[in-house]
């Protein structure tokens, strides 16, 4: 390791010793590139060609969560920008800055707070505008509502927006909820001491297993807090998403969804959050920063303006401690046994209740059923046969599907008085005998599986 250290600070002096050193860019990669640098050599990526015809709404009906541009009121978005500490900038992107105005955070998105008309005592909301680009701000939408089931109380509500005055075009945004106190690990990161808290072990079992799952490639220090609330969901499930989300040059060279990324393996499950087979996600709390060694990042940083969203080296050896953590461990395994007790069609229920009918959008839900059916199969293939998860089934298995079962029984309740307006909501709603049984072929396969392990020793 040492070595590779060595090596890799030689090479990056040689780099930086050529003129011009650096040059600004945007994009949502990196605030600054090394002029030199270029990627290994590979092929151009081929874009696929889009038919927009394609994406044409079959009908004018919109999708039940689906909210339209007119229905927020942005007439304080300059005044709550003030309070909340968010400034748009001139090319329209926002930046986050601390009580003594420094800044802290950049975002390539144009993110405003609103509120909602007629509405009152309306709760604060951030609009964040993706531009009418087809099926991103559904897709977005329909991430955070994935969320939200998986590991309830740990995400905002989100809607996407349409604009009515052109209720043909493609939506234009998501808004979603403002989380009360939320206070990103950017400004307030993770102590040593907070590894003592149950609450915050949990919680980032929770939010960085979800985030597996759904195969986040984005969790970054402004996205999550560090008892495991975290935002924006414009990367997750990022084999799907890639396809609709607009790239920058550098995400082409770095950011394009690998097949041996998030793998499904009992490595990956046992040594979670670090992450030991396949490609690991761009941004995750126990890998290193992209592109330069720490040292030389830190003064790239405090010189030019670079994107501070990476977690340091500290970060990265207090997050790989959790891999030892009991609780952390058992809250991690509550969440994969939920994830396998569900069923893919469900999700796609879920997901109808965002997405506009079109040719595309069938298409798309069609290959997010398969890809989430596969993904789900394959979690509970690799899981009954691990010795971990056996003895999880074995000692807490009852008390985590009480807990799961509360959950899905408070779902179940939300969606049933939404039924009484809204017939579309019978799609989400669980059977918990279905669940129960379930439960009960997952538990007898671990049992046997237990035994087979045991005769073998």
């Amino acid at each position: 390791m040492e070595t590779r250290a060595t090596e890799n600070t030689t090479s990056q002096k040689k780099m930086m010793s050529k003129k011009p050193p650096l040059t600004r860019r945007t994009g949502s990669l990196l605030d600054v590139v090394i002029n030199d640098y270029s990627p290994p050599p590979q092929p151009k990526p081929e874009i696929p060609h889009i038919n927009i015809q394609s994406f044409e709404p079959i009908n004018n009906k919109m999708p039940l969560k689906a909210k339209p541009l007119s229905s927020l009121d942005f007439s304080e978005a300059e005044t709550n920008s003030k309070r909340f500490g968010l400034f748009r900038t001139e090319s329209g992107s926002t930046i986050q800055k601390t009580r003594s105005g420094q800044d802290i955070q950049k975002s390539a998105h144009s993110v405003l707070p609103v509120k909602k008309k007629n509405k009152e005592n309306s709760a604060t909301y951030f609009n964040k505008m993706n531009g009418a680009i087809p099926l991103m701000s559904e897709l977005e939408a329909v991430n955070c509502f994935f969320y939200q089931f998986l590991i309830p109380g740990m995400v905002p509500t989100a809607h996407p927006v349409y604009d009515d005055s052109k209720p043909g075009m493609p939506f234009v945004s998501i808004y979603s909820k403002k989380l009360e106190d939320f206070e990103p690990t950017i400004n307030s990161p993770l102590k040593a001491e907070d590894l003592e808290s149950k609450k915050v072990v949990i919680g980032l079992a929770y939010c960085l297993m979800a985030s597996f799952i759904f195969e986040e490639d984005d969790l970054h220090r402004g996205n999550m807090e560090k008892d495991g609330r975290r935002i924006d969901f414009d990367m997750s499930l990022w084999p799907i998403i890639s396809k609709y989300k607009v790239l920058s040059q550098g995400d082409y060279w770095f950011r394009l969804p690998k097949e041996d990324a998030f793998m499904v393996t009992a490595e990956n499950i046992k040594c979670f959050p670090n992450v030991v087979d396949g490609q690991k996600p761009f941004y995750h709390p126990t890998q290193p920063q992209p592109i330069l060694p720490q040292p030389l990042y830190t003064q790239v940083a405090m010189l030019f303006g670079l994107s501070k969203n990476s977690f340091s080296d500290e970060d990265n050896k207090l997050y790989s401690q959790l891999e030892n953590d009991p609780e952390f461990k058992k809250a991690t395994y509550k969440v994969l046994l939920k994830f396998i007790l569900t069923d893919p069609d469900f999700y796609i229920h879920c997901a109808k209740l965002f997405v506009r009918e079109s040719e595309e959008s069938e298409k798309m839900l069609n290959t997010l059923h398969v890809h989430l059916k596969n993904r789900i199969s394959l979690f509970r293939s690799v899981l009954v046969k691990m010795p971990e998860f056996q003895s999880f089934m074995q000692l807490n298995g009852m008390p985590a599907m009480q807990e799961i079962l509360k959950e899905i029984g408070e779902w179940n309740a939300k969606a049933k008085n939404k039924i009484q307006s809204r017939k579309d909501y019978r799609g989400i709603l669980i059977n918990l005998d279905t669940l129960k049984d379930r439960y009960a072929k997952i538990l007898k396969e671990t049992k046997k599986n237990t035994e087979v392990n045991h005769f073998r020793m």
